[in-house]
């Protein structure tokens, strides 16, 4: 499934980055503006270290983090939400209203 076209239909105009690693998306936000939104697949133990070191609320103000599991991690910063894979278009869609309405 094509990340880019799913979240052109949330946001026509959005330059939207996709990232493999949130080790691979700190190192391209810190030399680049921060994207609108940062797609970043992201391990349970990957999550844990980047949302102590602050990473989650510097990469983008909508981080999508895709994860193998459901499990709720704790304390997760507005500006994320977990999705897990397998994924539609729409839970995709659905996630991103979801952070838009955190952030307000």
């Amino acid at each position: 499934m094509d990340l880019s076209q799913i979240l052109s239909n949330w946001l026509p105009q959005a330059i939207v980055s996709v990232f493999s690693s949130l080790a691979e998306a700190g190192a391209e936000v810190q030399a680049r503006v921060k994207p609108l939104v940062a797609v970043v697949n992201a391990p349970e133990t990957e999550i844990e270290h980047a949302r102590n070191g602050g990473l989650l609320l510097t990469l983008s103000d909508h981080v999508v983090l895709l994860v193998d599991t459901a499990e709720e991690l704790p304390n997760l910063p507005d500006n994320c939400v977990m999705v897990q894979r397998p994924y539609t278009s729409d839970t995709l869609t659905r996630a991103l209203v979801t952070l838009d309405a955190a952030r307000c």
